[in-house]
């Protein structure tokens, strides 16, 4: 499974977390360091085994786990609407 963001939602970072804006839905998702760092990988469309790998790495966690907490956030923001 491979997922992109969606680009037409405004958002911004602050304070080292990302804040995204649906104007539409009336909605401000907040994300934590973990998920502002996947969402800027999300400007291009990646696999989930290759987000976990940079969580990973990134984060000095086992590659398991990260692969279930990337599962478990990208179908989050896919209810969301927030990737496609």
């Amino acid at each position: 499974m491979k997922a992109k963001r969606v680009d037409s939602w405004p958002f911004q970072i602050l304070g080292g977390e990302a804040v995204i804006v649906v104007p539409q839905r009336r909605e401000i998702h907040r994300l934590n360091e973990v998920g502002t760092f996947l969402w800027n990988e999300l400007r291009e469309e990646r696999g989930i085994e290759e987000l976990a790998a940079r969580v990973s790495e990134e984060f000095e966690v086992d590659e398991a786990a990260a692969r279930a907490d990337v599962e478990r956030f990208i179908e989050d923001l896919r209810k969301r609407g927030l990737v496609s």
